[in-house]
């Protein structure tokens, strides 16, 4: 029985050697192989948030990023968004004031995908200084303008003019502006409406803001002037192929013109028509018509016609 035993294992060995190797050596190749796969890797600078119980709140921390090296396939480490990492330090029990050293540990780091691992967070750990929380208005400042309109000057509105802020209260204390974003007005022809973020100081370590955001109107206003254009002389209109005996009383008017400055400057003569509009009147008398004013298209200017009404004098119709 043993020499049988002895002979199997002889012949398990022996026959086919060959093939038997060669088959050890692709399986040693492919492990090597899949083994350089999905070893590769790779460091992140990621933030670390500290959350802590409600009352409590985080007056230092240091440092506030740590390295993470991260292992796994070529394809796994290129999904990887360096924008959603995070370390997310989460404690059980706060103390009101103090300084504590915190472990960061691999299951804290957030935003990995597909089967990539941590195996390295430099430092393992934090040191966090704990103050008590409170919460206060805080007001925000007029948004600051960036760049030059178009045209005319720069009016801003925003709301709401206070945010309420959560934090640490040796921070805060102090606090009683925060800014916000710009506001970009270059080469902009009209008013708009823009939201903003609040910018509160990232050393504040704030633990919530609200709103986030205000909004601002951005109102673009334009200093308006008048050209008064006397003598103007008033012309009819009637129906195609009616020819009317008419005059008028007063022939000419005054056209007041408001608009823009650089607008009026370079408006030339001619630039505007003024009528009245006869069609329709079938019989001779004496009737009281509006002044119409006929403006070029984009023109953007406002008129007022001095007088405002005419009297056109019809007599006998010729056909």
């Amino acid at each position: 029985m043993e020499g049988s035993l002895k002979q199997f294992f002889v012949d398990l060995v022996v026959n086919n050697w060959r093939l038997k190797v060669l088959a050890f050596v692709l399986a040693a190749m492919s492990f090597y192989a899949i083994q350089n796969v999905t070893s590769l890797e790779e460091s992140h600078e990621v933030p670390v948030l500290v959350e802590i119980e409600k009352g409590g709140a985080v007056l230092e921390q240091d440092p506030r990023v740590v390295d993470v090296t991260f292992r796994g396939s070529k394809e796994d480490l290129a999904e990887i968004e360096q924008s959603r990492l995070k370390v997310v330090v989460r404690l059980k029990s706060t103390p009101s004031t103090g300084r504590q050293r915190v472990a960061v540990e691999f299951d804290s780091v957030e935003g990995r995908v597909g089967l990539v691992q941590v195996v390295k967070i430099k430092p393992s750990f934090i040191d966090v200084t704990f103050d008590r929380e409170i919460e206060k208005d805080v007001q925000v400042a007029r948004p600051r303008i960036m760049g030059k309109p178009l045209l005319g000057r720069v009016e801003v509105e925003y709301e709401p003019q206070s945010v309420r802020v959560r934090g640490p209260e040796r921070r805060l204390q102090d606090k009683d502006v925060f800014e916000t974003e710009p506001v970009d007005v270059e080469g902009r022809a009209e008013s708009f409406v823009k939201q903003v973020r609040v910018l509160p100081a990232r050393d504040l370590l704030i633990t919530e803001l609200n709103p986030t955001h205000v909004t601002v109107h951005v109102n673009l206003v334009t200093d308006s002037k008048i050209r008064e254009l006397t003598n103007v002389l008033v012309r009819t209109v009637f129906a195609p192929g009616e020819v009317r005996d008419v005059s008028l009383d007063p022939p000419v008017v005054k056209v007041l013109v408001t608009g823009r400055p650089e607008i009026l400057q370079y408006m030339v003569d001619g630039a505007l028509s003024v009528f009245v509009d006869c069609v329709g009147l079938e019989s001779a008398g004496v009737y009281e018509l509006p002044v119409s004013v006929h403006l070029p298209p984009g023109l953007d200017v406002a008129c007022t016609v001095v007088p405002e009404t005419v009297k056109v004098i019809v007599r006998e119709a010729r056909r």
